[in-house]
Formats: structure tokens, C-alpha cells, sequence
């Protein structure tokens, strides 16, 4: 008896093992395409391939369409090469807009949620001037040869294809000034923090304080003909507002998400199925030489959002993973923290809350410097946890002390523990 019992309990556990463990995937070819632009078009529209995978020289298309009936002929009139579509000036260098480059050769990609290079992504962000400008474009993404590590086999065809939107916010080519007497002068934007009893923001949409504000984001201003200080009032060239406002490109999901099935015929268990898709993870700022790498730290990725410095080619390496669930990132916007005569009071509201449980927030007394949670205990979602809505939500913050200035990041923190967590911020004040 004893014999059976242990034979059954090694059938199971060797059944356990097939089913939980984490198991590497191989794909083919990685290549995209751009759609029609806001579905309905605009200013000066163009789509077009080239150049080659090797060249940098992003204006020297090898084909290109204005008409929209012809966009996905004409992007894969060459296979492998930079798809791009384009807005705002009939002469394509001039235009404003995206380019995709995929992978000819992926061959064994990363275990479940672990990241993989897709491809590579740039932002032409030229100065334009339309009457219909974009403001979102689909980038639809073809994987071929996609195929399951054994003794697991794909169920179904391989070759699948995800849609992600890619959202822009063009701002203003030229910033807006800041008044006589505040706080900086002639066309130098204003800073964002605390001056006396006055507090002054950014002219700019974007910057420090922005949600995934990257920290070489640069500082307040753009060239106004001073000397550069970075780190202070006036910006430096290098600096994301340093040429006009940075524009701000985020990415969602479309409602058309496919997944494929992994399957083991277990001679005990029976049929094992095991669902998945791919999930968008984030960017890295692609290296200024040499390739992106194959694979990164989850960590060490923006999450959904960039923002693009004006009159600039901003290219970025772009990854995602195997994932058992869509990943969603939760959208927040108006993060913002302000004195009030008890402590400091961080705001913030979400447009979405897509696979997520709560919150944290994290305070430094620089913008480098060490990060301690200041709220006690998770703050939860408002909503249904993994709600597709928003709500609003504040965290007084009282363990400050007058005449110190603070950074404040918002982290959200998903329903699934192995997904990625979004970071916003920072957000600077100094306490009164």
C-alpha cells in the first residue's frame, strides 16, 4: 500500500512540476506596421518603409504614400526596415511622427513575464503646424513562429498579431513666457516649486514633476540666451523643454488582444492547457551607440509613457514579455503636492486602475537621493480592484519639517505581484 501511495504522490508531483513550471518560448520574426491616424486622418497624413535596419538616416524613405488606402502595401513593400508614418508637412522630413523597427531573428525569447527586446521605437518630433494634428495611431505587431517549450505544443496557429495604441500629446512649439517679476525672466519658463508664499509652475505641460519625468530629464527652462545652469533656474541643451515643450507619447492597448494556448497531454492528468499573450512592458532610451540589448531589468524600465524633446530624433528601445493576462498600466494624471498647515498633501487622480490593488508613496530629500515609504500602509483602490475606471485620491503626508524641500514618487502596486509596478513623479515642495 505504502508503494502505491508513493508512486501516486510522484506522479503528482512530477505532473505538479510539468504544470507550474516556467517555461521559455521561441519566436520567429518580429515586424509592425502604423494605421490610419485617429481613424480619421490628418493634416498632410504619409506613411511610409525605409530606411534599411542598419541606417539612422530616418528621412531617407524608400517608399512612402499619402493615401490611406495604401499604408500597409506600401510599409511592407520592404520587410524589416523602419515603418514610419508621418504628419503635419507634405515634405516628409519635416513631418512629425513615429517609426518601428522589429527583430528578423528572435529565436528563444524570455520565460514567463520577463522582458524581450520587440523592437525599437523613435519619435520624430519636428516642429508642425496643423489644422488636424495626430493624436493617436495604432502600432499593429506581427510575431511569427511563436512555439512552446517542451513537453508543452502550441495549440493553434503561430503566427498572432497585437495592436497597441500609441497616444501624442504635441504641445506647443513655442512656450509660453513668464510675466514680469515672477520667478524667471524673459523667455525662461517658469520654475516649477516654492518662492516665499508663491508657488510657480512649470510653463510647459511636461517636466519635473510629470509622471515618468525621466531623471535626465533636464530641469525648468529652454534656451533663452543665458548662460545654461543646469540644476537651476535656466535649462541646458540636453535638457527635454531645452528646444520648445516636450511632447509626451503614451501607449494602450486596443480592445483587440489575442492569445495562444500551451498544451500537455499529461498521461495521468489529462489535457494541460496553458493560456498566454504579450504584453507591451516599457522603454529604455536606446543606446547613443551600439543596439539595444535582448533583454533588461523590468526595473530599469519607463513604464507606458516617454515625453520627446522638440527639433529631436527620440529613439527608444522597446520590450514587452510573455504574460498570462494583459497587462494594463493604471493611467494617473494631476499628481501633485502642496503645504497645508498639518504637513504636505500629495493628490493624485487615475483615468484607469486596469490590474491594480493600491498604492505607495515615496519621499527623498533630493532627487537622487534615498526613498522612504511614507504611508503606513497600502493605500487601496478606491474601486473594484482591476477597475477599467478612475477616482481621486489624496495622503497627507506629516512627518515633514519646515524649510525642507521634498520629492514625492507615486508607485502603483498591481493585483498580480510579478507584473511590473508604474512610477510617477517626482513632484517637488518645500515645506513652509
Amino acid at each position: 500500500m505504502k508503494k502505491i501511495f508513493w508512486k501516486l504522490m510522484l506522479i503528482g508531483l512530477v505532473s505538479l512540476l510539468v504544470v507550474s513550471s516556467v517555461y521559455a518560448f521561441t519566436m520567429g520574426t518580429i515586424d509592425a506596421t502604423w494605421g490610419l491616424i485617429d481613424t480619421t486622418g490628418a493634416s498632410n497624413q504619409q506613411w511610409a518603409t525605409g530606411p534599411d535596419a542598419s541606417s539612422t538616416d530616418y528621412d531617407d524613405y524608400t517608399s512612402r504614400t499619402t493615401n490611406s488606402s495604401n499604408h500597409e502595401t506600401t510599409q511592407n513593400s520592404v520587410t524589416f526596415d523602419w515603418n514610419q508614418v508621418r504628419y503635419g508637412s507634405s515634405t516628409f522630413g519635416s513631418g512629425s511622427g513615429f517609426g518601428f523597427l522589429g527583430r528578423d531573428e528572435v529565436g528563444v525569447a524570455p520565460a514567463l513575464n520577463d522582458p524581450f527586446l520587440v523592437g525599437q521605437f523613435c519619435h520624430f518630433n519636428n516642429p508642425v503646424s496643423a489644422n488636424d494634428p495626430m493624436e493617436y495611431v495604432p502600432l499593429n505587431i506581427n510575431i511569427t513562429d511563436i512555439g512552446c517549450e517542451s513537453p508543452y505544443v502550441l495549440d493553434g496557429v503561430d503566427d498572432l498579431s497585437f495592436q497597441y495604441i500609441f497616444n501624442l500629446d504635441e504641445t506647443t512649439n513655442t512656450p509660453d513666457t513668464c510675466s514680469s517679476g515672477s520667478y524667471g525672466t524673459g523667455s525662461c519658463l517658469c520654475r516649477q516649486g516654492t518662492q516665499g508664499n508663491r508657488t510657480y509652475r512649470n510653463r510647459c505641460p511636461y517636466g519635473p514633476g510629470s509622471p515618468n519625468w525621466p531623471s535626465n530629464g533636464g530641469t525648468y527652462c529652454y534656451a533663452d540666451g543665458r548662460t545654461p545652469n543646469p540644476g537651476g533656474i535656466y535649462g541646458a541643451p540636453g535638457d527635454l523643454n531645452y528646444n520648445g515643450c516636450a511632447d509626451m507619447v503614451e501607449i494602450t492597448t486596443s480592445t483587440v488582444v489575442e492569445d495562444f494556448d500551451c498544451v500537455y497531454q499529461d498521461p495521468d492528468a489529462g489535457k494541460i492547457t496553458l493560456t498566454y499573450t504579450i504584453s507591451l512592458l516599457g522603454f529604455i532610451q536606446k543606446p547613443a551607440s551600439g543596439s539595444c540589448p535582448a533583454t533588461v531589468d523590468k526595473d530599469s524600465l519607463s513604464h507606458n509613457r516617454v515625453y520627446t524633446a522638440e527639433q529631436t530624433d527620440n529613439c527608444y528601445c522597446v520590450y514587452a514579455a510573455v504574460t498570462s493576462s494583459q497587462i494594463t498600466p493604471v493611467t494617473v494624471q494631476n499628481l501633485d503636492a502642496i503645504n497645508v498647515e498639518e504637513g504636505i498633501r500629495i493628490s493624485w487622480e487615475t483615468v484607469t486602475e486596469t490590474n491594480n490593488l493600491g498604492f505607495n508613496i515615496m519621499r527623498a530629500e533630493s532627487v537622487d537621493g534615498a526613498q522612504t515609504q511614507v504611508n503606513p500602509e497600502l493605500i487601496m483602490s478606491e474601486i473594484a480592484p482591476g477597475d477599467a475606471f478612475g477616482a481621486s485620491y489624496e495622503f497627507l503626508d506629516e512627518t515633514v519639517e519646515a524649510g525642507k524641500t521634498y520629492y514625492y514618487w507615486l508607485i502603483d502596486v498591481p493585483l498580480n505581484s510579478i507584473d511590473l509596478p508604474g512610477v510617477y513623479g517626482p513632484v517637488m515642495v518645500e515645506r513652509h
